[in-house]
């Protein structure tokens, strides 16, 4: 590898398909980190482990707000359209 990165993300199914990869790469010298969310309660601890893992803790907290921000966004949206559909569906008396 000409580059020598600190650290290499990959996911956890990366890691089970090809170990010998994976423990090429930390016999190199590589930190090589399996993270991946599978579902919405892995998010959160998700950006935390990047934001530890990157020093940017700070910077991992910001996008992870965001993206929670834009989540509640979507779901107001959702609660929305769920309420025209209602009204529009709502039989003639």
């Amino acid at each position: 590898m000409r580059e020598k990165p600190d650290l290499i993300l990959i996911t956890p199914e990366i890691k089970r398909e090809n170990p010998d990869f994976v423990n090429q790469l930390r016999r190199s010298g590589i930190n090589v980190f399996a993270i991946y969310p599978v579902n919405m309660d892995d998010v959160e601890r998700y950006f935390t482990t990047l934001g530890r893992l990157t020093g940017k803790k700070k910077t991992a907290e910001l996008y992870y707000k965001t993206f929670e921000n834009k989540l509640n966004e979507l779901e107001d949206s959702k609660q929305v359209v769920s309420e025209s559909l209602k009204s529009i569906m709502k039989p003639a008396k």
